[in-house]
């Protein structure tokens, strides 16, 4: 478990080269007691760490994409104008189905209808999160309620991970 833990985070790193001081360097930063080996809340870490750095990774890459395809001048950072002239262009490779460079009222109502039903979702998903982990009922997930909410959903995916699994064993 520690090596393979060890092996992602020194891959998971962009422009880390990988060199056997790693091990040391995962061991130092995630060893909660300061004994060597990694515990059980040592690795707990270590795989949370990992987690944040890819999805920072992602985020970070995401961002750097969107700049470079909608940074007109050249300032490394979107302003107001050129993050809207991002979202025109997502939307017209999107739905703009005869190519003409403009949304027709039948896209905008197509595109409108997406948007309306990805925000329902987002406010239905919200609410069952609310209703089963708003412990204190204040209408907001504290730190203490995202986490559990967390935990709810990466054991939910680990049993269908390995439902998943042992199915294509079973074929």
């Amino acid at each position: 478990m520690l090596a393979c833990t060890c092996a992602q985070v020194t891959t998971a790193q962009p422009g880390n080269s990988n060199h056997p001081n790693k091990h040391a360097q995962v061991i130092e930063r995630f060893d909660t007691n300061g004994n060597g080996p990694l515990n059980r809340e040592g690795r707990r870490a270590t795989r949370m760490g990992l987690k944040k750095m890819q999805f920072e990774h992602r985020h970070e890459s995401k961002r750097l994409q969107m700049v470079e395809l909608f940074d007109a001048d050249g300032d490394g950072k979107l302003s107001k104008e050129e993050r809207q002239a991002g979202r025109k262009q997502r939307l017209l490779e999107k739905y703009d189905a005869d190519g003409d460079g403009q949304l027709s009222a039948d896209e905008r109502a197509k595109a409108q209808a997406a948007m309306r039903e990805r925000k329902s979702k987002l406010l239905e998903r919200k609410g069952k999160l609310l209703e089963r982990f708003d412990a204190d009922g204040d209408g907001q997930l504290s730190r203490e309620e995202r986490m559990q909410a967390r935990k709810a959903q990466l054991k939910k995916h680990r049993h269908q991970h390995q439902h998943r699994s042992s199915q294509s064993e079973d074929t």
